[in-house]
């Protein structure tokens, strides 16, 4: 008859974890894995130049290619076609000035992309000029 007495204040085993001793563990380790995670960088590398000058920069040290909706690619807002855009930039000594490429909303992602490729290859810097589409 005790043991059904005492039976009902006798300890029972936790159905539970205490996870209060984990909080601070875990909050450091979420820390870490934070800090010592690489960030997503995926994609073209984009050189862009350093802000030195504050917007006072002059414009005939830059070229601009424009690539427009009907195909047709601009250098200084002359036609020309993609081969021979290394060549005249190379000929125009443009090699350590920046080299800034922007294309019409229409244009195939690919035509841009071979622009770029063919820029880099032959040893240029190209850079992208984002415009806002209205």
């Amino acid at each position: 008859m005790a043991q059904r007495l005492a039976g009902r204040f006798e300890a029972r085993p936790m159905v539970a974890i205490n996870i209060a001793p984990l909080v601070p563990i875990l909050l450091s380790v979420f820390v870490v894995m934070l800090l010592v995670s690489p960030t997503g960088r995926a994609g073209p590398l984009i050189d862009q130049p350093p802000m030195d000058c504050f917007g006072q920069c002059k414009p005939n040290d830059t070229v601009f290619i424009s690539l427009r909706g009907d195909g047709v690619a601009l250098l200084m807002e002359r036609k020309v076609a993609d081969a021979e855009l290394p060549a005249l930039l190379l000929a125009s000594g443009s090699v350590d000035r920046g080299v800034y490429v922007r294309a019409d909303a229409e244009v195939a992602y690919g035509r841009v992309f071979k622009l770029m490729s063919g820029l880099q290859a032959a040893g240029f810097k190209p850079q992208f000029i984002n415009e806002d589409l209205h």
